[in-house]
């Protein structure tokens, strides 16, 4: 899921599930760091990639 914040884009892990009424909803799970170039997830993304080898 990607989310706004001013003029910032963030990725976010989300979860579907549903409440007690059984209506749908969505949570974030963590947080995996801004899209903009150079921001967090490019960075995390090449981290999986050197572990996964």
């Amino acid at each position: 899921m990607v989310t706004q914040s001013g003029n910032r884009r963030y990725d976010q892990l989300a979860e579907s599930f549903r409440n007690e009424e059984g209506k749908p909803r969505q949570r974030t799970v963590c947080t995996l760091g801004r899209l903009e170039a150079g921001g967090e997830v490019g960075t995390l993304i090449a981290s999986f990639q050197r572990a996964r080898g």
